[in-house]
């Protein structure tokens, strides 16, 4: 086995094994136990291997014909979901390996052969033991780093050591601060004061400016998909005491919505001390609102891969989120604004890659960027999240960069999550979509792709995350209308 990282990104799914992550160990993870198939079609559309946490059989067949899924898998199946219930797929995929009785035991030791590596969105203790198990490296981690792939992975993801690097690789971050131990809430204060000092002395006492609100964001270190992370407004006239209770208030609003908290974490107190166990916690001030910017020029998602001697970007699109910081989705082509100011936010994510890639990451990642102009009229980027995984785009991506290359043309096209008024299997799916349904050639390239099904056997869901691909504006546009009077709300 080459000691050198695979430096191709098609290599890097073509040769591994991939185990999509679910939920697991703090900080990782997400509330929800469906999980998703990122992982799953990149490894099928580029004909790599992957364990896969029993999708609807003909949703994997309509990947296959459409050209979306090469690849060759193994369904851990619904009898296995009963076998190991709440578990992810390489939690099941662990128990598989150590015991040689297990029906899948034999398949999947033999799907394993002349496989290059294990790629997990996330490295666990779980992936780790899977690795010693097999031999085989983690795909995401320097050949060279491996016994600190945990911290890799760890560091990769997390937006205290974004903040950390800033400096040393010159790129910018949002004005906040990092408790990354109790004692630093008490700093807190301070710095809530500064920012309400800077915003009463740049925000005019005008009848306009009467209503304007500061407002901050509250993050968990580790969360994906705008999981664990919260909007506080704070009025112009409040002081850095109301304000830091409100702070204290939103850590544990957040901690109850993921569920951090047992029935013994009772009282403001006792879920704070919770909150604080599992520190770093980020505070940042909303770009959008601080007294100096003008106006938010693009919000992008720029992807890249990283190998051991390059950092190649992938492709940038426009990221849409919800007030609340939630991620909606991305779409192409970019606006011509957009594509004005494209270069300042790829330059300014190739900086914090390199500072990844010399912390030993490697494969795919993406960044959150916002471009500002400020009030003298300078224009500046700064990055917000970075994501040492695939993304939630990458697929979508990956599908469009396809259809772009087959067709010779740009095309219209949207990754986000379309909810039913009912809950969906991929029949229902299809059913209830009808024409709109990407179809390959038949359709000439336009419909909805299915590219993630929250429902799991029995249990469905009225959620799907969707590519909504079009030749034209003009078609692209009728498809949402037609979405929207067939009941479904685009996300």
């Amino acid at each position: 086995m080459s000691h050198k990282h695979l430096k191709n990104p098609d290599n890097l799914l073509r040769n591994a094994f991939c185990v999509n992550f679910v939920n697991g160990e703090p900080p990782f993870g997400t509330p929800e136990p469906h999980g998703d198939h990122y992982l799953n079609i990149l490894a099928g559309h580029l004909g790599g291997s992957a364990i896969i946490f029993s999708p609807d059989p003909k949703f994997t067949e309509y990947l296959k014909k459409n050209g979306f899924w090469n690849g060759d898998e193994i369904d851990v199946g619904k009898a296995t979901q009963e076998e190991f219930p709440g578990g992810s797929p390489e939690e099941m995929l662990l128990k598989i390996l150590e015991n040689s009785a297990h029906p899948l035991h034999e398949k999947i030791k033999k799907q394993m052969q002349g496989i290059d590596g294990l790629l997990m969105s996330f490295v666990t203790e779980t992936s780790i033991k899977i690795a010693n198990i097999t031999g085989l490296p983690l795909n995401n981690i320097a050949r060279t780093q491996q016994a600190d792939a945990r911290e890799i992975s760890r560091k990769a993801n997390s937006k205290t050591f974004l903040r950390e690097q800033a400096d040393q690789y010159s790129y910018a971050v949002p004005t906040g601060f990092s408790l990354t131990e109790p004692k630093d809430l008490e700093n807190i204060k301070d710095f809530v004061q500064k920012l309400l000092e800077d915003f009463k002395k740049h925000v005019p006492e005008s009848p306009r400016e009467e209503s304007r609100k500061m407002k901050l964001w509250i993050k968990y270190d580790s969360l994906s998909g705008g999981d664990g992370v919260i909007p506080l407004e704070i009025q112009k006239e409040e002081n850095s005491t109301s304000s830091f209770l409100g702070i204290i208030q939103q850590l544990i609003s957040i901690g109850e919505k993921l569920k951090f908290f047992s029935e013994n974490d009772k009282g403001r107190k006792k879920k704070l001390e919770k909150i604080l166990s599992i520190l770093p916690i980020v505070v940042e001030a909303d770009l959008n609102t601080l007294p100096d910017t003008e106006r938010t020029i693009a919000n992008f998602n720029v992807q890249a891969f990283i190998s051991d001697d390059d950092i190649e970007i992938i492709d940038t699109s426009a990221q849409r989120t919800s007030e609340n910081g939630n991620y909606l989705g991305n779409e192409l082509p970019l606006t011509r604004e957009e594509e004005l100011h494209r270069v300042m936010a790829e330059k300014t994510f190739l900086k914090t890659c390199k500072g990844m890639q010399e912390s030993g990451y490697r494969g795919y990642c993406g960044g959150d960027i916002m471009v500002l102009e400020k009030e003298d009229g300078s224009i500046t980027a700064i990055i917000f999240d970075f994501n040492g995984r695939p993304n939630a785009s990458t697929p979508f991506l990956r599908q469009v960069h396809k259809l772009q290359k087959e067709l010779d043309q740009p095309i219209y096209a949207l990754n986000t999550n379309l909810t039913f008024p009912y809950p969906v299997d991929f029949m229902e799916f299809k059913r209830t979509l009808g024409d709109l349904l990407y179809q390959g050639e038949g359709s000439k390239h336009e419909g909805v792709i299915p590219t993630a099904f929250r429902s799991r056997g029995e249990i469905l869901d009225p959620v799907v995350k969707v590519s909504i691909v079009a030749r034209t504006r003009e078609q692209y546009e009728k498809m949402l209308e037609n979405l929207s009077e067939k009941g479904i709300r685009i996300s």
